[in-house]
């Protein structure tokens, strides 16, 4: 996503998410009714909340030591977390955006 939008990320972020909602339902039926939180990031979100210049959407340099099973970090390449039913998932995990 470009990292400035002429009309701004504000107006527009919630109509975003819900078309993003909508695409993975024609993919995945029924999936609407399990997500619990969805939030739409825009790269200035990412900037400033995880500190990577300019959202970079791989979140972070594809570098030898963050990528396949040491991504995000060595031992959490399984998508899974100490959270139960919490799962990782994006270009932040395993095996990284592409």
């Amino acid at each position: 996503a470009p990292y400035a939008l002429k009309e701004g990320w504000t107006a527009g972020k919630p109509q975003f998410l819900e078309a993003i909602l909508a695409q993975l339902e024609t993919y995945a039926p029924g999936i609407g009714a399990t997500v619990r939180h969805a939030e739409l990031l825009t790269p200035a979100d990412i900037e400033a909340r995880y500190r990577m210049p300019g959202g970079h959407w791989h979140h972070g340099e594809l570098q030898a030591d963050q990528m396949l099973i040491s991504r995000p970090v060595s031992g959490w390449s399984g998508y899974d977390t100490p959270l139960e039913g919490l799962f990782l998932a994006g270009a932040g995990s395993h095996p990284g955006g592409g």
